[in-house]
């Protein structure tokens, strides 16, 4: 009895771990995402699937002192970038990102520490496999982000 309940928790593991993996946008935030990349004027949504960046919400702010709009996107649940055109938006991502894979690769190195392991290996083995795969589809986000980088600054400077 005890085996079949280790194997049922294991395969709910495996689903977990690939619905994590393959898990797209939401509704709300696909339609975030829409307005985004519409704002920027490029496509990044291949690298944003499964990298545990969720776009949660998207306010255009005006001062009415000075008459400037900006935009303020809120990210997962506890950061914000405040964004006036593409560049802007472009070199605070990279910099959140830059940040986010910091963080995870932190709580990877605590996952592995042999006095921070409050889980047998299997469900170690998944966190790290779901932290590595955010990490890992992160950095492709910031390398695409680096690419549009360029060609803005190449076409400036002609």
């Amino acid at each position: 009895m005890e085996s079949l309940i280790i194997e049922s928790y294991k395969i709910l593991c495996y689903i977990y771990l690939y619905k994590k993996i393959t898990m797209s946008l939401d509704n709300k935030e696909e339609e975030v995402y829409n307005i985004v990349s519409g704002l920027v004027g490029f496509k990044f949504k291949v690298q944003l699937d499964g990298s545990g960046v969720c776009f949660k919400e998207i306010l255009k702010v005006k001062n009415l002192r000075t008459d400037k709009e900006y935009y303020s996107l809120f990210i997962n649940e506890n950061d914000a970038l405040f964004v006036t055109d593409t560049e802007s938006f472009i070199s605070q991502f990279i910099t959140f990102l830059s940040k986010s894979i910091y963080q995870l690769d932190q709580e990877i190195e605590n996952l592995n520490h042999p006095d921070n392991r409050p889980m047998d290996s299997y469900s170690l083995f998944i966190m790290n496999e779901d932290l590595g795969v955010h990490s890992c589809k992160q950095v492709k986000l910031i390398e695409k982000l680096e690419k549009v980088q360029k060609k803005l600054n190449s076409q400036k400077s002609v």
